[in-house]
């Protein structure tokens, strides 16, 4: 997933293209991304990073690890991947996605549901790598949990999210 940036003091605007991320993040959307220096993440989290070849990645953590040495190294995958990205050293992690801009509604993933959702697609994510038979019905959950949290974005009084 590639991007066009606006930066101001706290916050990126970034419009995405590809589809490494869909149906979570669909080719056009904006992305709000925290410029915080103080940033921690978790798996589950969407993190905008510099790969090998130095282009801006936007995917999902789905793995970390700490090395011999004692740095966490960090293993992402783009929801729609059947396969993840290199290991990535945290100093190549550039902003944390907070929030998802479409025309008609938006999705915090700041919100305790969002996390929760995150944390399970993640956790498909690793099986997939692990089974490669899994990858059909990962597409089917992480589906049907982006309808949710779909759901939840344009119906915020029906879904105490916050």
């Amino acid at each position: 997933m590639s991007i066009s940036i606006n930066i101001n003091t706290y916050f990126i605007n970034m419009r995405t293209t590809g589809f490494s991320m869909t149906p979570f993040i669909k080719s056009g959307a904006r992305i709000i991304l925290d410029k915080s220096s103080k940033q921690t993440y978790r798996i589950g989290d969407i993190v905008a990073y510099v790969d090998y070849k130095g282009k801006i990645v936007v995917h999902r953590i789905i793995r970390l690890i700490l090395t011999s040495s004692g740095h966490t190294q960090y293993l992402f995958k783009g929801d729609y991947n059947s396969e993840s990205d290199r290991y990535v050293d945290k100093q190549h992690l550039l902003w944390k996605v907070q929030k998802i801009v479409y025309p008609s509604y938006e999705i915090d993933l700041v919100t305790p549901l969002s996390s929760y959702i995150a944390q399970i697609i993640a956790y498909c994510g690793k099986i997939t790598l692990a089974h490669h038979w899994f990858y059909t019905v990962e597409r089917i959950i992480v589906f049907c949990l982006t309808l949710i949290i779909i759901s939840c974005a344009r119906w915020r009084p029906f879904c105490n999210t916050k």
